[in-house]
């Protein structure tokens, strides 16, 4: 129960700083998969697709988390809360993986959309640090 508070706590602080313009040209700028995913996860995909969408994330994020501002600021808290919702949506489509198997669509689903959401703010996150 505290994992589910602590998600959503993260994703409250977040959503009041998301810029969804700098995540769009980050994205557009180091080719990142999240915007795909978006529009992938609105098309109601099937277990094997969200396989693949879950790996574009994985990705995605490898390659933000060298790029986010580091430093003892409110923007380094952000990416450290999102980091850790990210890991918590990660551990938790693995276990969706190894006790439902291909019978777990909603919940892979669920687990996804929590690691796109973070996957976006991060993006957001370097934008802005490159703005300022």
């Amino acid at each position: 129960m505290f994992v589910y508070w602590l998600r959503y706590v993260v994703r409250l602080l977040i959503a009041a700083r998301y810029v969804e313009e700098n995540s769009r040209k980050v994205a557009a700028t180091v080719r990142l998969n999240f915007p795909r995913v978006e529009d992938e996860m609105s098309r109601a995909p099937d277990s094997r697709i969200l396989d693949d969408l879950y790996r574009d994330l994985q990705e995605d994020y490898a390659m933000l988390i060298g790029l986010l501002p580091s430093g003892r600021t409110r923007a380094e808290l952000d990416c450290c809360l999102a980091r850790t919702s990210f890991q918590i949506s990660r551990v938790q489509y693995a276990l969706c993986m190894k006790i439902f198997g291909k019978r777990s669509s909603r919940i892979k689903k669920w687990a996804i959309s929590g690691m796109h959401e973070m996957v976006r703010h991060m993006s957001s996150a370097v934008g802005s640090s490159c703005l300022t």
